[in-house]
């Protein structure tokens, strides 16, 4: 292999995988171009197969292995009793972003895989912040070009940072990378949340705040409430006494309702006053679609126990809904639109996955507990299921604090080439 001590093929290739997750992962641009994102997925499945199939040691013991063998299980029971052939690439998407983040958790140690995450979220949010309080001297519109994804939307954009075109003028909520401001949110609670977990570093706060700064220029009303609960976790790894600790839990488990009901909150507070409130959230899309949309879920697995298939999920959803009396086509509820599309098993295995990380974070209870809300917060509030960071994340379990690892370490790394 060519290479020199400081640059090598296989770091070309590393890099070269860390763009492919970003651009399966929710990335503006190319949002909607369905062709191009499954042929990066088979990309990125040879790529890490080939820069790390040597590191690959599938553990005797694994039981993410049991996980994968009854989702995928699930995945064809679902395609079979509902005939969702029209669905095929769907269900091949999905076993390509399960097959691809097992394989890079078997290759990467899980502080490096946390460690890639937080710089790319550190330097977009950083960004972000600089792009949207400078827009308020010089238009971000002046300077950036525009670019269509392949869902027709056009965005004011540098690469990095995203503003939609058709709302810039009116509202200038950022994006980040991704497609639209509250899944930019969100992945930026994840990552306040991730560097709370992960670092001991004298900068760790520092990071948070720049988090937390650029989740308010995403003028996302969940946004807003991830703030509160990044700032509740941070006071909670302080907190040894049971009274504190109990006020924190307390504050967390509101939070959490009030988030899941944010639509009735909304409604109240405009009534009450609805020429401040209705200027401030009336700006925003609709938030029924946070507590309806596990609803409607549920209310599919209860009547449809083997699925209904990733085909006909829309379909089925919209007219639950409609029964209901509302009209909502748009689910943003990721931890119950497996087990909708693919049964209760699927819901289950999906769900134990998560519940398992955080159950090893090295925290307090109280940390656990908070970090656990705020995630539910995450992925009850955005479409996360096609997205391939959070498959990644599903698979591994949250490593030791302080263990000190290179930019791209192996977990076996006998022979590491960088």
């Amino acid at each position: 292999m060519i290479k020199n001590s400081k640059f090598s093929i296989l770091r070309i290739i590393d890099y070269i995988i860390i763009l492919l997750v970003i651009l399966n992962s929710g990335f503006a641009l190319t949002t909607g171009l369905n062709d191009f994102l499954l042929y990066s997925q088979i990309v990125l499945l040879g790529l890490v197969i080939v820069a790390n199939g040597r590191y690959f040691r599938i553990p005797k013991y694994d039981f993410r292995q049991l996980a994968i063998l009854l989702i995928v299980l699930s995945m064809i029971v679902a395609l079979i009793v509902n005939m969702d052939t029209s669905a095929k690439l769907t269900y091949l998407h999905c076993a390509l972003y399960i097959a691809i983040a097992y394989l890079i958790n078997l290759a990467y140690d899980s502080n490096v895989i946390i460690s890639v995450f937080l710089k790319v979220m550190l330097v977009v949010s950083i960004a972000s912040v600089v792009v949207s309080v400078l827009n308020f001297i010089v238009p971000f519109s002046s300077y950036s070009l525009v670019v269509k994804n392949g869902s027709n939307v056009q965005y004011y954009t540098i690469g990095i940072v995203n503003f939609i075109k058709s709302t810039f003028n009116t509202f200038p909520r950022c994006c980040g990378i991704f497609w639209e401001p509250g899944l930019y949110a969100g992945f930026l609670g994840l990552a306040a949340l991730f560097d709370l977990i992960h670092s001991e570093d004298n900068k760790k706060i520092l990071r948070v705040v720049i988090y937390c700064i650029a989740i308010f220029f995403s003028y996302s009303t969940a946004g807003y409430l991830y703030i509160i609960m990044i700032i509740l976790l941070a006071f909670s790894q302080r907190l040894n006494n049971i009274a504190g600790t109990i006020v924190l839990g307390l504050l967390g488990v509101l939070l959490t309702v009030a988030f899941l009901n944010i639509d009735l909150i909304i409604d109240v507070l405009i009534k009450i006053n609805p020429n401040v409130f209705s200027k401030i959230f009336l700006k925003n899309a609709s938030y029924l679609t946070r507590s309806i949309s596990p609803l409607a879920d549920f209310s599919i697995i209860f009547n449809h126990p083997l699925g209904v298939g990733y085909g006909n999920i829309q379909r089925i959803r919209v007219e639950t809904i409609k029964d209901w009396g509302t009209d909502i086509s748009l689910s943003t509820s990721t931890l119950t639109y497996h087990g909708a599309s693919c049964g209760f098993l699927f819901l289950i295995v999906y769900n134990v996955l998560w519940i398992k990380n955080f159950l090893v974070i090295k925290k307090n209870i109280l940390f656990k507990i908070l970090s656990f809300l705020l995630f539910i917060m995450v992925l009850t509030s955005n479409p996360l299921y096609n997205n391939q960071f959070i498959w990644v994340f599903l698979f591994f379990a949250f490593p030791q604090v302080g263990q000190s690892v290179g930019f791209f370490s192996k977990k076996h790394n006998g022979d590491n080439n960088d």
